[in-house]
């Protein structure tokens, strides 16, 4: 009988799911990962998402998989493509007298 080599590190983040790290000051990361159906846009057969919320709730930043990245749309405006893809982008600029604080 062939026995499948025992892949640790996938169990040990597949047991993450579902799981809520509470940081300083009240914010807070939450985890899901999920096993299906290996596609083409999820080649290894992962569902997941990986967000950091504000203390209020507010989403602030996530990575996951839910959807392709974004083909760029030719003839289109910003705007346009931000509607199309969900993706809003800003221009950040760094006061070059104080770096920690970001200007728009």
């Amino acid at each position: 009988m062939t026995r499948r080599p025992s892949n640790h590190g996938l169990e040990f983040l597949l047991a993450f799911d579902g799981r809520i790290h509470h940081l300083e000051k009240g914010y807070w990361l939450k985890f899901e990962i999920a096993r299906v159906t290996a596609t083409t846009n999820r080649p290894h057969g992962l569902s997941y998402s990986f967000t950091l919320h504000a203390p209020d709730g507010t989403r602030l930043v996530g990575f996951d998989n839910a959807h392709d990245v974004p083909v760029r749309v030719h003839g289109s405006s910003a705007a346009t493509k931000s509607l199309i893809t969900g993706i809003a982008r800003r221009r950040i600029q760094v006061d070059p007298t104080n770096s920690r604080t970001p200007r728009r």
